[in-house]
């Protein structure tokens, strides 16, 4: 990996429906396993650690050469090696082999479908991050501009949350995005033409900010009708999403929308910008 993988500068989001995190793209992370890293890295890794990154400057978090940090990440990401002792012993069992090899993609993917309890792909990569940011800041400690004790102690527990807030905003953006493209699909579908225009409604409702009496005269329908159909775009949404990112409980589904405001409005705004193209 002689040139830079990439730059702090120049790190953006993909669009589109490709954009949706690898927790719910096996295909992405199958990709990254057999060595071809560039839809995961265009398509998260990149934005993800520019969280990370923006997170820690505004928390005054000294890290060093961002660019540099990214290459280690990346070098880690990539790193051949094994699994440990008891899930050696379990692939064993399974007749598998219980000698495999594999970037960090490869070996979550075969440690997903092992018996035991599996966490997300995200926790894993929220611990090499945070690993990474920890060792650096800690190079620094020992460096020439020290750190004393008590103001690293104030600032292990900061690196471990804002890591995770990065990690965990990155994914619900994702997961909106796919939410709002999977919406307006299913819109273009319906066999009614009140129900081919959810995506749009929504939109004019969470974007624009329109009332629905707004909407419903512009679109010359009555208020009611819109009303329902709003309440049903709303609800369509909560579903896909529940769908896409796992959460069962509607509570807790209703309260990640309610802290993800601007995503939500900036996956809508891609959907209808990129349509309108």
């Amino acid at each position: 990996m002689g040139e830079k993988t990439g730059s702090n500068s120049n790190l953006s989001a993909g669009s589109g429906s490709d954009s949706s995190f690898p927790d719910t793209r096996t295909e992405v992370l199958s990709e990254a396993a057999a060595g071809n890293w560039d839809p995961f890295i265009d398509l998260y890794l990149r934005p993800c650690w520019r969280e990370v990154v923006i997170t820690c400057r505004q928390r005054r978090i000294p890290m060093p050469e961002a660019d540099d940090l990214f290459q280690e990440l990346m070098l880690r990401l990539l790193r051949d090696s094994g699994f440990n002792h008891k899930i050696r012993s379990v692939l064993a069992e399974q007749c598998r082999d219980p000698d495999f090899h594999g970037n960090m993609p490869g070996r979550y993917l075969v440690y997903r479908q092992l018996p035991l309890r599996s966490a997300r792909f995200r926790t894993y990569l929220k611990g090499v991050v945070r690993n990474l940011v920890l060792e650096a800041v800690r190079g620094i400690r020992r460096g020439p501009k020290q750190l004393d004790d008590q103001a690293w102690q104030a600032l292990e527990p900061w690196i471990e949350e804002s890591v995770t807030r990065s990690v965990d905003r990155r994914w619900v953006s994702n997961c909106l995005a796919e939410a709002a493209w999977q919406l307006k699909a299913t819109s273009e579908k319906s066999r009614t033409r009140g129900r081919r225009r959810l995506f749009e409604i929504l939109y004019l409702s969470t974007v624009e900010g329109r009332s629905a009496g707004q909407i419903a005269e512009g679109l010359g329908l009555g208020r009611t009708t819109i009303s329902g159909l709003l309440s049903e775009a709303r609800g369509r949404f909560v579903t896909l999403l529940g769908k896409i990112t796992g959460i069962t409980d509607l509570a807790e589904l209703k309260d990640l929308l309610g802290h993800s405001a601007e995503d939500l409005e900036q996956a809508l705004s891609r959907v209808q910008a990129d349509c309108a193209e």
